[in-house]
C-alpha cells in the first residue's frame, strides 16, 4: 500500500513541477492563490509521508497557522521573476513544515 500511495505522491509532484511553466504567464493576482494552493496541497503530501502513508486512519491536514506562516514566502516567490514551487521531498519544503 505504501508503494501505491508513494506512486500517487510522485504523480502529483510531477504535475506540480509541470505547472511551474505556466505560473509566470499568470497575472500576479492569480499567481498568488495558485501558488498558495499548490504549496498547501504539497504540504498535505508531506504529511501523508510523515504519517507513514496511513491516509486511511490518520487525516493529513495543514493548520491555519501553517498556512498563514507560509504566506510571506509565497508572496515573495510570486513577485519574483521565476516563481518556484515548494514540493514535498525537497529539504526546504520539509523545513517549512517543521
Amino acid at each position: 500500500y505504501e508503494r501505491l500511495v508513494e506512486g500517487e505522491i510522485q504523480r502529483a509532484l510531477l504535475y506540480f513541477r509541470r505547472s511551474l511553466r505556466g505560473l509566470p504567464a499568470l497575472p500576479l493576482f492569480a499567481r498568488i492563490p495558485t501558488m498558495a494552493a499548490a504549496d498547501i496541497y504539497g504540504a498535505l503530501l508531506a504529511k501523508v509521508r510523515m504519517n507513514g502513508y496511513d491516509n486511511l486512519s490518520q487525516r493529513a491536514y495543514t493548520t491555519s497557522s501553517e498556512k498563514i506562516l507560509a504566506l510571506p514566502g509565497i508572496l515573495l516567490r510570486a513577485i519574483g521573476r521565476t516563481p518556484t514551487l515548494k514540493v514535498c521531498g525537497d529539504s526546504a519544503y520539509t523545513n517549512w513544515l517543521a
